[in-house]
């Protein structure tokens, strides 16, 4: 067109609006925000025309991670209430009647003896493994609803040139960057993704006459994983 030509969008959910997840007793935030503009119009008039585009898009709501940590009898090292055995890999040995097996012998009563835990390790656990809470759900008992974020932006321009009559030409550059992060199963531990995106398309275009057309189009995509 030779006009000049532009809009606005916003799209926008959150909690008031939507239902409750399955694993929560509650419903949790969202707040989610998808927006952008777009403007075209001429360069040259009848001849070369151009139209660029944004979309950001944010998403910020809250997640459920169920997990399993060792409850505070089983960080002293004491498992009794547990159905699997432990075993002390300090009595390891070749078993006599086959020298291909291996023999352990269990910790009595499932507990190891204070003496054997590491300090350090029971620091860390102390310092950084959640307390076990109620889930609601028999074999979980942690949950982590440290908040996903999911922003991005997106960017487009096209360029369209009219060479001839007969004779077309267009050039469209899209690039794009995406950032999520999501938790984990503990509490403050989360996993993050960077995936930048670029594409590249060329098009041409040339009638021949009314009933034969040529058109040549070429493209690249570039997309990263980080």
């Amino acid at each position: 067109s030779n006009e000049l030509h532009g809009t606005l969008f916003e799209f926008l959910r959150n909690d008031k609006v939507v239902a409750g997840g399955f694993f929560t007793a509650n419903k949790p935030p969202l707040r989610q925000n998808q927006f952008g503009a777009t403007v075209g119009g001429p360069i040259f008039r009848n001849k070369t025309f151009f139209f660029a585009s944004y979309e950001g898009y944010r998403q910020v709501n809250a997640s459920s991670q169920l997990a399993v940590v060792p409850t505070p009898a089983e960080r002293s090292g004491d498992f009794s209430s547990s159905d699997r055995r432990l075993f002390d890999p300090y009595s390891t040995r070749r078993n006599p009647a086959n020298a291909n097996q291996f023999l352990r012998d269990p910790f009595p009563n499932n507990r190891i003896p204070g003496s054997r835990l590491s300090p350090s390790v029971l620091a860390f656990v102390n310092a950084v493994v959640p307390q076990p809470i109620d889930t609601g759900f028999p074999n979980f008992n942690a949950r982590n609803g440290d908040p996903q974020k999911f922003p991005s932006n997106a960017y487009s321009i096209r360029v369209d040139h009219y060479l001839s009559p007969r004779d077309s030409v267009w050039v469209r550059y899209t690039w794009s960057e995406q950032n999520t992060s999501s938790a984990l199963a503990l509490k403050g531990a989360r996993i993050t993704n960077d995936i930048p995106a670029k594409n590249l398309g060329v098009g041409y275009t040339h009638a021949f006459g009314p009933n034969t057309v040529l058109t040549a189009l070429f493209g690249f995509t570039s997309t990263t994983f980080m």
